[in-house]
């Protein structure tokens, strides 16, 4: 199972592409709760939905970070 101290490391990480290794890792594993934590920790609004539409929207959200930090690092 996943481990508290886990989950708060790969939050921390500075890198989006690294929080988005870890988090594709969790599909199919996170609770209502788990969820609610990392969206609150990443400041994401979560709409309503099912567990894998709350995580889609999360992984869409890092997603879309991480395009942003990549173009900003070139430009």
């Amino acid at each position: 199972t996943l481990k508290f101290k886990q989950l708060v490391n790969a939050l921390d990480e500075k890198e989006f592409s690294k929080k988005i290794e870890f988090f594709e890792m969790l599909r199919g594993k996170c609770t209502e709760d788990m969820l609610t934590t990392i969206a609150i920790s990443l400041d994401i609004q979560l709409q309503e939905g099912s567990i894998e539409d709350k995580y889609s929207q999360i992984l869409r959200t890092l997603k879309m970070h991480e395009k942003y930090e990549t173009s900003r690092l070139r430009g």
